[in-house]
């Protein structure tokens, strides 16, 4: 993950403080951003929540940058189905 992509990402809980909820809630939220992407890169579709669309992105590099409920890739030509991975 790129550094300023890390920073986006991790500085997401602190959202609720801006909102005068409990501070507690911003380590609740921080421990489900660890473990969900832990969960999104651990290569299997259950018991984690990585998908084949993820999968495909980090096997190829080039494709699949978004998720894959958006259609920003398939718009911009970036979609891969990643039929051949199977092949390698």
């Amino acid at each position: 993950m790129h550094p300023i992509e890390g920073s986006i990402y991790s500085s997401t809980c602190i959202f609720p403080l801006l909102f005068f909820h409990h501070p507690c809630l911003v380590f609740l939220i921080k421990i489900d951003l660890c473990i969900k992407a832990y969960w999104g890169h651990d290569g299997y579709d259950y018991p984690g929540a990585g998908d084949w669309y993820h999968h495909v992105h980090h096997v190829k590099y080039n494709c699949n940058y978004g998720s894959s409920n958006m259609p920003f890739d398939w718009m911009f030509n970036l979609y891969d189905q990643g039929l051949d991975v199977w092949e390698e």
